[in-house]
């Protein structure tokens, strides 16, 4: 501060003119500890006055503002949480032993190379089978991993659905992406977002999560790093609606064995899908494993269904 020799009022060291006596100040600026203390503190102190000239209206307005941000910002992780536990309306792909089987022959096929159309259901139940060798701990436990194909919007998509228990509570992760053919092997290359219950998630993270879920089935991926191609298309099948009274349990075991799609058709009806070439064969076939009479069949009619196609160069 400035020492006014008039009047003694202590001045700013910007001031002019003494508020004291008003005549005007000869600045002598001695270099002393104290006013590099006060030159170096003074944008402290002014901040610290000019909150203090504040009105108490504008105080309350700046502390509206503040609290309501603080709010916005809860309210926005309440919301995020909340969507986490949402899970979608997704149907669960069914699985069976039988198809299991059927996808593990066609592995042997793929090891010897060549090509093999995989369903839906075939991939499911192999991905099954292989749960019991992938790890949790108290907190989070794996319940099932799908892969479902293709989607009305674009059918070239896979989306990998993990159901785990977080804390006893069950939540959907979802990760959505395409097959690409990079460096002479099939990679899984991921969309933008991925998605926990019904929040957007980024996919990159999510896919580092898949990674460290799947790292204990590395035999079976180093497999399928041997793929030179996987395609996701339409196949045109022929359908069958089949009329099965006794031993409908190991006729449909048996078709899953042999490969055939089949859906319930209500009643004891059910609906079987085979390839021009395969025809009723594998129907007659799966019959008479299960110790039946072949079933009446309902002409066939065309129909398109949702297949991958795996290719292997050799064997692996």
């Amino acid at each position: 501060m400035l020492t006014c020799p008039n009047c003694g009022a202590e001045n700013r060291y910007e001031a002019i003119f003494c508020r004291g006596c008003g005549k005007k100040l000869e600045i002598i600026d001695e270099l002393t500890v104290e006013n590099i203390e006060e030159k170096t503190g003074a944008k402290r102190r002014r901040r610290k006055k000019d909150k203090s000239e504040l009105t108490p209206k504008q105080l309350h307005r700046r502390s509206i503002i503040k609290n309501s941000i603080r709010i916005a910002v809860i309210l926005l992780v309440a919301f995020a949480v909340y969507l986490t536990q949402q899970t979608p309306s997704v149907s669960a792909i069914p699985t069976s032993e039988g198809s299991r089987k059927s996808f593990v022959q066609k592995k042997r096929e793929l090891r010897a190379g060549g090509t093999v159309t995989v369903s839906e259901k075939e991939l499911n139940s192999y991905v099954a089978g292989l749960l019991s060798g992938m790890k949790g701990s108290k907190a989070v436990k794996f319940e099932n991993v799908q892969i479902a194909l293709g989607n009305k919007k674009d059918k070239e998509e896979i989306a990998v659905r993990m159901y785990v228990r977080l804390f006893g509570k069950r939540t959907l992760f979802q990760l959505f992406g395409k097959l690409k053919q990079t460096g002479g092997h099939i990679k899984f290359s991921p969309t933008t977002f991925a998605k926990v219950g019904k929040l957007p998630y980024p996919a990159f993270v999510m896919k580092w999560h898949c990674k460290n879920v799947l790292s204990d089935l590395k035999s079976d991926t180093d497999f399928f790093n041997k793929l030179t191609e996987a395609t996701i298309k339409d196949v045109e099948l022929k359908s069958y609606v089949a009329t099965v009274s006794t031993g409908s349990d190991r006729f449909r075991d048996r078709l899953d064995q042999q490969g055939c799609e089949w859906e319930e058709e209500g009643g004891n009806k059910i609906k079987i899908f085979v390839t021009d070439k395969e025809g009723t064969g594998k129907i007659s076939s799966a019959a008479r494993e299960a110790g039946i009479v072949t079933p009446r069949l309902s002409a066939g009619k065309s129909e398109a269904r949702t297949r991958i196609v795996l290719k292997t160069a050799g064997k692996s």
